[in-house]
C-alpha cells in the first residue's frame, strides 16, 4: 500500500470496529424487545426470519403489532404479536446490518443465527447494566409475561389462552407453573364475585319444600 493508505489503515480498522460494535448494539436492544413482547423461548428466538417481519416492515407507517408464527417445542406452531416498538428496534439493525440473510438475528459468525448463549450473556449484560442483576435470564420475560396475562387486574386471561400463548403443550403445565403466583388480589375479586351471585342462583324456589326433602 502507499504510504498514504498505510497511515489510514488504523483509521479504518476503526471505523469498522464502530460499525460492529453498532450493529451488535442494535441487535442487543431489538432482541430484549422482542422478548419482552412475545415471552419467546431462546431457541424460537435463535429461529427467527425475516420473512414475515420483513413484509411489515414495508408497510407505511409501521403497524401497531405485527403477528408472527414460531415453531416451539414438539415442533408445535403458534403466533405471536411483535408490536411497533419493537418492529423499529428490528428496523433499525437490519438497515445497519445491511446483510440479505433470512435469518432474524446473525451471530458472531456471519451467516449463522445468534447463539442461545450469547442471548443468555446479552439479557444478563443488560439486566446488571439497569440494576436488576437478580434477573435470572432469558426466561424471566417469559415467567413476567405469563403472570401479567393471567393476573391482569382488569381482565384475567384463561388459563388456557396463556397456555397458547406461551406454546405449553397441556395447560396444566401452565397451571402447575403459573397458578401458584396467582395475586391475591385477583383471589379476592374471584371471591367476591362469588360472593355477589343472586340468591336464586344459589337455591330454586322449591329447594326448601318438604317434598324435596329425603
Amino acid at each position: 500500500p502507499s504510504p498514504a493508505e498505510a497511515a489510514d489503515a488504523p483509521n479504518n480498522l476503526a471505523r469498522w470496529q464502530i460499525q460492529r460494535k453498532r450493529v451488535a448494539i442494535l441487535r442487543n436492544r431489538a432482541i430484549v424487545h422482542v422478548l419482552y413482547d412475545t415471552g419467546l423461548r431462546v431457541s424460537e428466538l435463535t429461529g427467527l426470519t425475516r420473512d414475515e417481519i420483513d413484509r411489515a416492515l414495508k408497510e407505511t407507517p409501521l403497524p401497531e403489532d405485527v403477528a408472527i408464527e414460531v415453531t416451539g417445542k414438539g415442533g408445535r406452531r403458534r403466533t405471536v404479536w411483535i408490536t411497533r416498538d419493537s418492529l423499529e428496534r428490528i428496523r433499525d439493525y437490519l438497515q445497519a446490518r445491511q446483510d440479505p440473510s433470512n435469518i432474524l438475528f446473525i451471530g458472531s459468525k456471519k451467516g449463522t443465527p445468534i447463539t442461545r448463549q450469547m442471548v443468555w450473556k446479552i439479557v444478563k449484560e443488560g439486566a446488571q447494566a439497569a440494576g436488576v442483576g437478580d434477573f435470572t435470564g432469558p426466561h424471566a420475560f417469559r415467567h413476567w409475561l405469563a403472570r401479567q396475562l393471567f393476573n391482569d387486574e382488569e381482565d384475567p386471561v384463561p388459563i388456557e389462552d396463556v397456555q397458547a400463548l406461551l406454546g405449553h403443550a397441556s395447560p396444566t403445565t401452565t397451571r402447575i407453573i403459573y397458578a401458584p403466583h396467582t395475586s391475591k388480589s385477583r383471589l379476592h375479586r374471584a371471591l367476591k364475585r362469588a360472593r355477589k351471585r343472586p340468591e336464586e342462583t344459589l337455591s330454586s324456589p322449591d329447594t326448601d319444600s318438604e317434598s324435596d326433602r329425603p
